[in-house]
């Protein structure tokens, strides 16, 4: 919980300001689909959904 705070509020808090809030809303909503949909195809029985896979699958589409 103390990682997902300091990611919201330092790391995309920074990104929000450089691209606008409803840019990285579509990037964020899409890389949390995409990284559970993958999760559950590649690890079937074992069922989990963590915001950790968006903000690092958004932090790495940014960083590029």
């Amino acid at each position: 919980m103390l990682f997902t705070l300091v990611v919201q509020l330092v790391i995309m808090r920074r990104f929000e300001k450089m691209l606008g809030w409803f840019r990285i809303l579509v990037i964020y909503t899409l890389c949390g689909m995409t990284a559970n949909v993958f999760s559950a195809i590649f690890i079937p029985y074992f069922v989990t959904v963590r915001p950790r896979r968006s903000f690092i699958s958004t932090t790495s589409t940014l960083a590029s």
